[in-house]
């Protein structure tokens, strides 16, 4: 089930025209082998219900490029305008923001998939891993406004501006 979240995200994405790399190979975790377990996407409800609201949020979708061992989680009132993504990213934005992903250039080791440890709760070891975040980059908007995130070409971190109200943006 979690394989198909990913793969029925990704799909949409390139459904409406952004570069979604795929696997070159299957992952084999439990001796089950899966060629739609990367990239991991998950683009929450709250940013849209169906296909033609996710296509709203991607205007220029020839702009999104995810590779094929990233990791995207999206989550609220976000526009995607600009990504290049290799590596792990979530975005967060609680209601009352507005956020724009802008000129976002986001490389990182990301979130990697490791075997499960023996002593692992149920929910992972059935999985047959876990995911451990190596350096991905998490935002979390909490202050209603509208909010842009680009990455600064100086330090080639992600920066986060918030144009209408709001003070509460946290990159980690």
């Amino acid at each position: 089930a979690e394989a198909d979240q990913y793969f029925h995200c990704a799909e949409m994405l390139r459904l409406i025209g952004c570069k979604v790399d795929k696997l070159d190979a299957p992952e084999t975790w439990c001796g089950i082998s899966s060629d739609i377990i990367s990239p991991a996407i998950v683009l929450d409800p709250s940013l849209g219900l169906g296909f033609a609201d996710i296509k709203a949020r991607v205007p220029a979708p020839d702009k999104v490029k995810v590779s094929a061992s990233s990791s995207l989680a999206l989550s609220g009132d976000i526009t995607i305008s600009s990504l290049d993504l290799d590596g792990g990213l979530v975005v967060k934005a609680c209601p009352g923001a507005k956020v724009t992903l802008e000129g976002c250039v986001c490389h990182n080791k990301g979130f990697k998939r490791v075997a499960a440890p023996e002593d692992a709760p149920e929910s992972i070891k059935i999985r047959g891993y876990d995911t451990v975040n190596e350096d991905g980059v998490f935002i979390d908007i909490t202050s209603p406004g509208e909010w842009t995130i680009t990455t600064d070409p100086a330090t080639k971190k992600l920066t986060s501006t918030c144009t209408k109200r709001g003070d509460g943006c946290a990159i980690a």
